[in-house]
């Protein structure tokens, strides 16, 4: 069935989309990167604080921050790709990022809160090896990385344990620092909450058990690539439309006073 619409009507319709655009806040900065590989639930916040869903392909700008449900994973890649991949129950926040190819500079800051990770340098790691390019904050310290791989998790109290199986890094907490990784005392290095440090030559149980089911949420997420549909939603509080699978605010019902003028109003799907 066809609609016509008045000018009047058609007037309103548009200034009512553009109002509803208006609501979704405008990133500010470059784009730092994309998410590259996400399975289940992955809930991000942005600069202004408002949540969004994280699908594959979507943009990301400094200060996003990624949030990974139960059994869920997402891939953060930078433009040199650096890649940052966080496993379920995690929280990382994408703090800034530059990258000058023809210079040889940039660096990439991140803060991972809570859950289990992985992170690859892309070409910032190429620039020197023994230079400090980039830093993950996290509960027990910082990581100064320099040209690296690393495997790390955070437990809930905020002990931080990671392997280094790439290059080297600094872990520097309030009482100093140690270098962890090839050609350091050892690869593995655990954190306690109060920066106690401990070397160790293999990686714990919990540490192995984290990467193991990392691993199978990566591989579970790259065999459902061959999905290319993109889905962009947030949250307006409605909880009406929480099952519509289009996730919008349904048809718009447009009516006429009785002076002729455009009456507009979303209906909502039931």
């Amino acid at each position: 069935m066809r609609v016509l619409m008045t000018p009047k009507q058609q007037a309103a319709a548009l200034l009512l989309l553009l109002c509803s655009f208006s609501v979704l806040a405008v990133p500010t900065g470059p784009v730092i990167g994309k998410v590259t590989l996400v399975l289940g639930s992955v809930q991000g916040v942005d600069q202004d604080g408002d949540q969004f869903e994280v699908v594959r392909g979507a943009d990301l700008y400094a200060g996003y921050t990624l949030n990974t449900g139960r059994r869920s994973m997402v891939r953060a890649e930078m433009n040199d790709g650096t890649s940052l991949t966080l496993s379920q129950n995690g929280e990382a926040t994408l703090d800034n990022f530059s990258f000058d190819a023809t210079r040889s500079t940039g660096g990439f800051n991140a803060t991972v809160r809570r859950g289990g990770f992985k992170y690859a340098s892309g070409q910032l790691g190429k620039f020197s090896v023994s230079r400090q390019h980039s830093t993950i904050s996290t509960p027990a310290g910082v990581i100064g990385v320099r040209g690296t791989v690393i495997e790390a998790t955070i437990s809930p109290s905020g002990k931080v344990t990671l392997r280094v199986t790439e290059g080297s890094v600094s872990f520097i907490t309030p009482g100093g620092y140690i270098d962890v990784g090839v050609g350091a005392a050892g690869e593995v290095l655990e954190v306690a909450e109060d920066g106690t440090t401990k070397v160790m030559e293999n990686p714990p149980a919990a540490l192995q058990e984290v990467m193991k089911d990392l691993q199978t949420l990566v591989k579970q997420a790259e065999s459902n690539e061959g999905d290319s549909s993109y889905t962009l939603t947030y949250d307006d509080g409605d909880d009406r439309n929480d099952d519509s699978e289009s996730g919008g605010q349904g048809d718009l019902e447009i009516t006429e006073d009785e002076d002729g003028e455009p009456i507009i109003s979303p209906t909502i799907p039931q």
